[in-house]
């Protein structure tokens, strides 16, 4: 029961913490000096749940190593937008849906409703 209520608070704080940065709009967004910081937030927050995953035992390593690629997917996804420009509204509501799947698939995993990716050959 408390771990659930711990995931529910975290996961909590990674969506609100996210959607406080997408309701600016996109321009605005991209020229405020502190929509970088709210997404780094975002990420930290999520890192900070796949570990808090393992070290619980919630997730194991392959599932962690799994989660991490994907938010270092939508962290290449960032800089590259970013590379070009401000952030426009398509590639804000491109960040907002990876982040939340992701953030979905954390869960899902922290609570047993999906198996750990195959390997690889």
């Amino acid at each position: 029961m408390k771990s659930s209520i711990i995931r529910f608070v975290v996961g909590s704080s990674v969506a609100g913490a996210l959607a406080i940065f997408l309701t600016v709009p996109a321009p605005a967004a991209a020229n405020h000096h502190g929509a970088p910081a709210r997404m780094n937030q975002v990420h930290k927050q999520q890192q900070a749940q796949i570990h808090q995953g393992v070290k619980n035992g919630e997730l194991n390593q392959q599932q962690a190593q799994h989660l991490a690629k994907g938010e270092k997917n939508i962290q290449a996804t960032v800089a590259k937008d970013r590379a070009n420009g401000p952030l426009t509204g398509a590639e804000a509501t491109q960040i907002k849906n990876e982040t939340q799947h992701e953030n979905a698939a954390i869960k899902r995993a922290e609570d047993g409703k999906t198996s750990p990716p195959t390997p690889q050959p």
